[in-house]
């Protein structure tokens, strides 16, 4: 079955007659005889479904005949709907332009290989399209926010100048001393973090060997069935493996599980291994209860380093806003009242600037959404119609291969429309 996605935006199209328009086209590559002439009321669709149902007529004797009341319902549920009805008055006339009934089903086969291959070549160029909208889309919401962050910073640069302009020669010693002030604690708050996070890192790193030792210590005695001798020696270096580090991380109840799982693990034999499932399950809660016990010191671990990190982030960034702002205020110092006056018509070049590109970017980002949108819908919408069509094929090929002479009798007495 092709891959149906997860909605479609289209309602159900021909791409089923489509490929049988081409097939009944060469008669002498498919050895049956063309559907022309038969009235533009008819749509494509029932076309299909007409060449199946004619060769319900043409195979006389493939399996046993159904009852009336079964073959009644079940032809009331094909003519239940429009399309229903044009498939059995199609299916009136194809019977009378002749073709045997394996034509027809081999006619019906080549159709769904030419639906298959027609929707594994579509998926090959959506997979192309889908990546380049994904890639033009995050290049734009990556750009957009860095124009946004320079119109800022541009015009704090703006005030700051005016602002500053005054307090040139009377601030710069001041100014100078306060950044290397900062510098400095800067330098020693990341020494600081490097030494903090490096030993929690390596906190984490065994914690999650030892949950990995736990799982895979349950895998070996939940699916083990050969080689006891081996699956228990690997199973002692798990265990050692786990209360190395629990041990290590003094985690609350670890001395009496441990007592537990030894003394379950000192029972087991490698000849009584595969018969042992009490004491196999037993185990296994037991390391169920070690590896929540390692989880819960995996978080705690966790979450000190994400709070270290997220203290430093904070630090870091407080630190570099302040000694830019420092820098920044030197560099206004020394340019005086003059110097001060060309950034400020600076900055508002750079404003306007950024600003034109935000827009550009953020029209640019509207219309490609759209476009690779429209793609999208296009692509599930001819995805789903030949998960339809082929749905109907298989469905059609296994009724009339089970049920063709119940089903020529009922053709031949159906009144025409």
């Amino acid at each position: 079955m092709i891959r149906r996605p997860p909605r479609s935006t289209q309602s159900r199209s021909s791409a089923a007659s489509d490929v049988y328009k081409r097939q009944v086209s060469t008669q002498s590559t498919w050895g049956i005889l063309p559907l022309s002439g038969l009235g533009h009321h008819i749509t494509m669709k029932g076309t299909i479904l007409a060449v199946v149902m004619a060769g319900l007529c043409i195979a006389s004797a493939i399996a046993e005949p159904m009852s009336a009341i079964e073959l009644r319902k079940s032809m009331g549920e094909i003519e239940s709907t429009e399309s229903g009805k044009n498939i059995m008055n199609i299916l009136q006339i194809q019977s009378s332009l002749g073709g045997s009934f394996d034509e027809l089903r081999t006619l019906l086969q080549r159709m769904k290989s030419e639906l298959i291959k027609q929707q594994r070549t579509e998926d090959d160029e959506w997979k192309i399209v889908e990546a380049s909208c994904k890639s033009l889309v995050n290049g734009l919401n990556a750009q957009i926010p860095l124009y946004e962050k320079t119109v800022e910073d541009a015009k704090k640069r703006q005030a700051n100048s005016e602002s500053d302009q005054s307090e040139a020669e009377r601030a710069l010693v001041e100014n100078q001393r306060q950044l290397s002030a900062i510098e400095g604690r800067l330098q020693r708050g990341e020494e600081n973090y490097n030494e903090e996070s490096g030993l929690n890192t390596d906190k984490i790193a065994k914690l999650k060997a030892a949950i990995e030792a736990i799982e895979t210590a349950i895998k070996l005695l939940k699916t083990s069935k050969s080689s006891p001798a081996a699956v228990l020696a690997e199973l002692d270096q798990h265990i050692t493996k786990i209360f190395s580090v629990g041990t290590e991380f003094a985690l609350a109840n670890l001395a009496s599980v441990s007592t537990k799982v030894k003394a379950i693990r000192a029972s087991m034999t490698a000849s009584s291994f595969i018969q042992q499932d009490d004491k196999k399950s037993e185990l296994i809660k037991l390391l169920n209860k070690l590896g929540d016990l390692f989880r819960q010191a995996l978080l705690d671990e966790q979450k000190i380093k994400q709070n270290s990190e997220g203290a430093w982030t904070k630090l870091r960034n407080d630190l570099n806003a302040e000694i830019a702002t420092v820098k920044e205020t030197i560099t206004h110092l020394n340019q005086r009242s003059k110097k001060a006056g060309e950034e400020i018509s600076e900055t508002r070049g750079t404003i306007a600037d950024n600003v034109k590109l935000l827009e550009e970017s953020q029209k640019n980002l509207a219309s490609i959404s759209e476009d690779c949108t429209i793609k999208d819908q296009s692509y599930r919408g001819s995805t789903s119609t030949r998960n339809a069509d082929v749905e109907i094929i298989d469905r059609l090929l296994a009724y009339f291969e089970e049920h063709s002479s119940a089903v020529s009798d009922y053709i031949k007495a159906r009144p025409s429309l």
